[in-house]
């Protein structure tokens, strides 16, 4: 299992110590400490699970730490505000870095990808290289370089551009009309596949452009805010003159230190990228759910947020990722609510394709999530209790 370890940790602990209070972003899994010039601290007051102190060829990692409690997809007050998976060399977070945050080794190199997880390494689609580079006394991992990312299907030449595993032979033919948006398929022959297509912008919940400071794919076109040719002129892409990033390729790292970490004019919970459930005077979850309000700033209001829903602990179903528009699984914890959607490699019976498709869901005779309208659930949910 991937375990995500942060450098950002052992910074923490330093602020720490001089009497700033910091807690880092909440872990799947374990906290363990990592190898490298700098051990890193382990399980920090957000882990699932303690972790283990990590080795260092300078120093041993720091001491074990409590397991906390804060959710996989929340930062705590001045924690970390992205959350990608170590060691697996991809954009995790859908924000176009790789390993972001990550420690690593002075000196290496590893091989990296920030598209779409299910086209890496097929057809003409190629993984990049990052290397280990020197951010003050830390070491992460830099840009991801020279990869080769999908681009529109050219029909007939023997490549594979989209990177689908399919080269169609001859001219496109369309099978449609308009676009099937869950197909995996461009039915309409324009080049666009999907929530790439204009014509699925209603059913994908996608935008016509892209919001260039929300960490999302606003316009569906797998490119996330800077890295999406409509923010080249943006502000939010463009670093305060006079100004250096304190964490290079970081979005707004601490949450409070009085501090435009990344340099976009906008300091702590003034940056959107602070404000998330438990931070900024958000909610760590909703608090009432028919007042109109979106307490825990998750951006889900009353019965379209999860912590409005009940279930039966253990029991699950499909579900999409706003972030991804991928199929997905989803648990029913302890508590009798829905935990975080995991991206699946399978999909429901006589569905395709990997965008979700919660019509095909129902048919499929499933219990699904109701995206893109809400987190309410629909089909086959014996276990579920609807809210009013």
């Amino acid at each position: 299992m991937a375990v995500r370890v942060r450098w950002a940790r052992v910074f923490f602990a330093s602020l720490i110590a001089l009497g700033v209070a910091c807690s880092a972003s909440g872990n799947a899994t374990d906290g363990s400490g990592g190898s490298g010039n700098v051990g890193n601290v382990g399980g920090g007051a957000g882990s699932a699970v303690g972790g283990q102190g990590g080795s260092s060829a300078t120093g041993g990692g720091g001491a074990s730490g409590g397991g906390g409690q804060q959710p996989d997809s929340s930062a705590g007050s001045g924690g970390v505000a992205t959350n990608d998976i170590c060691g697996n060399g991809q954009d995790d977070d859908g924000n176009g870095l790789a390993d972001e945050g990550c420690s690593c080794n002075q000196g290496t190199t590893q091989a990296c990808w920030t598209g779409p997880a299910e086209r890496r390494n097929k057809g003409a689609c190629k993984d990049g290289q990052q290397a280990c580079e020197a951010f003050g006394e830390f070491y992460s991992w830099g840009q991801c370089v020279g990869e080769v990312l999908p681009s529109p299907e050219v029909p007939g030449n023997g490549i594979d551009e989209d990177c689908d595993g399919e080269d169609p032979g001859g001219p496109c033919v369309p099978t449609a009309t308009f676009e099937d948006c869950f197909s995996g398929k461009d039915d309409d022959c324009n080049g666009l596949q999907g929530c790439q297509d204009p014509q699925c912008a209603s059913v994908c919940n996608c935008a016509t452009t892209e919001d260039c400071g929300d960490g999302k794919d606003n316009d569906c076109d797998q490119q996330v805010d800077c890295k999406d040719a409509d923010c080249v002129n943006a502000t939010a892409c463009k670093p305060v003159s006079g100004c250096t990033p304190q964490f290079p390729f970081f979005l707004e790292i601490l949450c409070g230190d009085n501090v435009d970490n990344d340099c976009d004019g906008k300091v702590d919970c003034d940056d959107p990228d602070c404000i998330s459930p438990g931070n900024c005077g958000c909610a760590s979850s909703e608090t009432a759910c028919n007042d109109g309000k979106d307490e825990d700033c998750d951006k889900s209001t009353d019965c379209a947020d999860r912590d409005c829903q009940q279930c039966t602990p253990g029991s699950e179903r499909w579900c999409d990722d706003p972030q991804y528009c991928h199929w997905g699984k989803q648990k029913c914890t302890s508590a009798g609510k829905w935990g975080d959607c995991v991206e699946s490699t399978t999909t429901p019976p006589g569905c395709s394709g990997s965008l979700y498709s919660a019509t095909c869901c129902v048919n499929a005779g499933q219990c699904c999530q109701n995206y893109p309208k809400d987190d309410s659930s629909i089909g086959k949910c014996d276990n579920i209790v609807q809210c009013k």
